[in-house]
């Protein structure tokens, strides 16, 4: 099975497609969206919920998002055969939440936008209040390094297996 594993190359693009079919979709629902609420938090806990529907119904149909179709890359059990909806869904939480928890927090750090303190000068171009975008930076650099923690736990594993694949039992593969 070592020679049908996928390499990190084909699962970020196929990611990128994916994410790229899932912001237009984005674009008119956040319109809707934000007319109802104007809370950051809650608009990104709803993208959060779609993106955790949108890979468990591809993923426990046919063991592909539109993505790896494209990329000719299939979700399989590990124990051979078609995923379950149980495996998917732990597949797709445990996949995207913890991108979804960096980008929660920085919603619920940020300043609400009336506070004059965020504004930018623009005559200086700075912000009034550096220390105020501290915490931020932190959260931002911690989400970064989680997200690279990733990526070489998926290079090192013997089986390519990223941390979602090995909760949820599942292997990713390419199709001949």
């Amino acid at each position: 099975m070592q020679n049908e594993l996928v390499g990190l190359g084909r699962r970020l693009l196929a990611l990128t497609i994916d994410v790229t079919m899932l912001f237009l979709a984005h674009i008119p629902l956040s319109l809707i969206i934000r007319e109802m609420t104007v809370s950051p938090t809650v608009i990104l806990l709803l993208d959060y919920a779609i993106i955790i529907i949108y890979s468990t119904v591809f993923i426990s149909g046919r063991g592909q998002t539109p993505g790896k179709i494209m990329f000719l890359l299939r979700v399989i059990s590990a124990k051979g055969g078609a995923i379950t909806q149980r495996q998917a869904a732990i597949r797709a939480v445990v996949k995207w939440t913890p991108m979804f928890v960096v980008f929660i927090a920085l919603a619920v750090m940020s300043p609400p936008q009336a506070d004059p303190q965020t504004y930018l000068q623009p005559d200086a171009g700075a912000i009034q209040n550096p220390e105020a975008a501290m915490p931020a930076t932190v959260v931002t650099l911690v989400g970064m390094a989680i997200a690279l923690v990733l990526i070489i736990l998926a290079r090192i594993h013997p089986d390519r297996q990223a941390p979602h694949d090995r909760i949820a039992g599942t292997y990713l593969i390419r199709l001949q």
